[in-house]
């Protein structure tokens, strides 16, 4: 029985991330993904100080939405970005084309015009909207190396 609700779960998540734990996802599909080097985090998931982009975030309480700007002051969106936060840690988050961080499963478009689901932390605990990576998510779900989500090791795609 675990094992059917596991695959209708598993079903239902392909068709359009319509299960519960996707109501946080957004609407809007970004399909372009940055760092502040040409390694993208489609190609790998190198997460080194030194492709971690120095990044001042902005919090609206009204909306509660979370913004960042580099320290040069261009604002971050559209895309992914590898962000080191002021204890050194870099951790990739994925804003939409208005700079809003976005947060839960979320469905991204690649490169290669294929989508991955991605778990972005909802919880307010410090690393709010940081890409879930090669573990188990908060609800249940595996997610590889790279934070798509994996299903007996093969990458849900839609």
């Amino acid at each position: 029985m675990k094992r059917f609700l596991v695959l209708v779960l598993a079903a239902a998540m392909m068709l359009g991330c319509s299960a519960s734990a996707f109501a946080n996802a957004s609407p809007v599909t970004p399909h372009v993904f940055y760092s502040s080097t040409p390694s993208a985090k489609a190609a790998h998931m190198d997460v080194t100080d030194g492709n971690a982009v120095h990044g001042n975030w902005s919090y609206d309480a009204a909306a509660d939405t979370w913004t960042c700007k580099r320290n040069d002051g261009t604002q971050m969106a559209g895309g992914w970005f590898l962000v080191r936060s002021a204890d050194g840690k870099a951790q990739w988050y994925l804003f939409d084309e208005a700079g809003k961080m976005l947060t839960g499963w979320v469905w991204v478009k690649g490169a290669d015009g294929i989508s991955r689901c991605y778990y972005l932390n909802p919880v307010s605990n410090g690393t709010r909207g940081a890409c879930y990576l090669n573990g188990k998510t908060p609800d249940g779900w595996m997610v590889n190396a790279s934070g798509a989500w994996a299903v007996n090791g093969v990458v849900q795609t839609k």
